[in-house]
């Protein structure tokens, strides 16, 4: 929908509900209302949307909304399932991987959480933000060594390097 790429969400909530009123089935309608109400911070009604839109195709982007959703409302355990259910649908999915960390890190499972970091980075090797957020688990883990190696890596292949500098 055009109203989601210029950031109409109210617009786009609108119209996406008169068009699920006519195809309740339609699972991308879901998809993009789920968006579009997460984006508006209406966390429940986005995890209803995005649950519909699963149980009717499920779908590794959904999945991942969903994951994103969960984890806003504080809720680590279905995050943690929902970004499980994208991966399992796009193995490939770099962010997913990396989303995965940031969930197992908010449950302190740490040493997961950097196996899916470094997953995220095989599949994206240019990502700096990843590259910060594994350099300071695996630092806060006691693995400085391995930390220094992936920050002097990041410092020469990262797509945006600065993320990482005050890392040093």
């Amino acid at each position: 929908r055009p109203e989601l790429q210029v950031g109409g969400y109210t617009a786009a909530e609108a119209a996406l509900g008169r068009l699920l009123g006519q195809y309740p089935d339609l699972h991308v309608g879901h998809a993009l209302l789920g968006t579009a109400l997460l984006a508006q911070g209406k966390r429940e009604q986005a995890i209803a949307a995005l649950k519909t839109s699963v149980d009717l195709q499920p779908d590794p982007e959904t999945w991942f909304n969903l994951a994103v959703a969960y984890l806003q409302a504080g809720n680590t355990e279905l995050a943690g399932e929902a970004i499980d259910a994208a991966i399992e649908l796009r193995p490939t999915m770099a962010r997913a991987w990396k989303y995965r960390g940031q969930v197992l890190l908010a449950r302190g499972q740490a040493a997961s959480a950097i196996d899916a970091l470094t997953e995220s980075l095989s599949l994206e090797p240019r990502d700096g933000a990843t590259y910060r957020q594994l350099v300071i688990a695996l630092r806060d883990a006691g693995r400085a060594d391995e930390a220094r190696r992936y920050l002097e890596h990041g410092l020469r292949v990262a797509l945006d390097p600065s993320s990482l500098a005050n890392l040093r």
